[in-house]
């Protein structure tokens, strides 16, 4: 299993993903989801979930919050202050 693959399924744990979406969003088969070759689609999933881990990180200074928010609320600005809207991230 590639460092990458493994980097990016650990990432989406941590951020409470359960495994069947997890798998969905790398686009892996699971009866095989560890393969021993990634396609170049599977490839290009991989580097989105890395880039946007990495992103989260920069842009939030508390490290829980990078890992909640795509559980969680989002957090949108109206004038000077926050609302809570709909939950993040929802996959059907």
């Amino acid at each position: 299993m590639s460092t990458g693959l493994s980097d990016a399924l650990h990432i989406l744990v941590q951020r409470q993903c359960t495994p069947n979406p997890a798998l969905a969003i790398l686009k892996l088969d699971p009866d095989r989801p560890f393969p021993e070759v990634l396609s170049e689609e599977q490839c290009e999933r991989v580097t989105f979930v890395l880039n946007i881990h990495s992103d989260l990180d920069t842009i939030f200074d508390d490290p829980e919050d990078a890992y909640c928010y795509f559980v969680s609320a989002n957090w949108i600005r109206t004038s000077n202050h926050l609302r809570s809207d709909e939950k993040g991230m929802t996959l059907r």
